[in-house]
């Protein structure tokens, strides 16, 4: 099976095991026309990237998991390079949290360019040592 008939039967999985109709969940991702939504499950129709973060939703999907889906199916060598650019990429969302956090810590000057210091927890719930993260950790 091909990666986009992959992808084509993972979406129309996706919409069965929701429970809800292709025009509520085509609604949802801003796609006009449920049809298209049956094109996309069928394999005849490409799914628009632009829609992507809006139709992972609508899913329930992991954005940037479904965005890889989606480049491997139609864009192979596009993904190539993003992963030789951006090899840590999709993140999950704890490490967007974890991204998020740390980029208001740093415009709200409590971390420093040298890096921050943080306290573990062990499985006692006792705190830990402080440790340093910083560049290259």
């Amino acid at each position: 099976m091909s990666k986009k008939q992959q992808l084509a039967v993972f979406i129309a999985g996706k919409i069965k095991a929701s429970r809800r109709t292709q025009r509520e969940i085509a609604r949802d991702a801003g796609i006009p026309h449920s049809n298209f939504l049956s094109m996309i499950c069928s394999g005849t129709a490409k799914v628009p990237l632009g829609r992507v973060p809006a139709l992972a939703d609508a899913l329930g999907v992991h954005r940037g998991e479904f965005l890889r889906q989606c480049l491997e199916a139609y864009e192979p060598d596009l993904l190539a390079v993003i992963d030789l650019v951006l090899p840590d990429n999709p993140m999950t969302a704890d490490e967007v949290a974890l991204l998020r956090g740390y980029r208001i810590l740093r415009q709200n000057g409590v971390v420093g360019a040298d890096g921050v210091e943080i306290r573990g927890r062990r499985k006692s719930r006792k705190s830990g040592r402080w440790s340093t993260i910083g560049r290259g950790t």
